[in-house]
């Protein structure tokens, strides 16, 4: 890995960039979910608490 870079792992409340072209869509119980390969993701933000 290249200095500066960190792994991703997406977590529920996580703001992503992602290829939308990649993303596949599915309609569960009315609801619209987005299924997205970790490949697609080009950005990360999350918010840090401070405790």
């Amino acid at each position: 890995m290249k200095k500066g870079q960190h792994p991703m792992q997406a977590q529920v409340g996580d703001y992503v960039l992602f290829l939308r072209k990649s993303a596949i869509e599915i309609k569960f119980d009315g609801d619209l979910y987005l299924i997205v390969p970790h490949a697609a993701l080009l950005m990360l933000i999350r918010d840090i608490e401070d405790d």
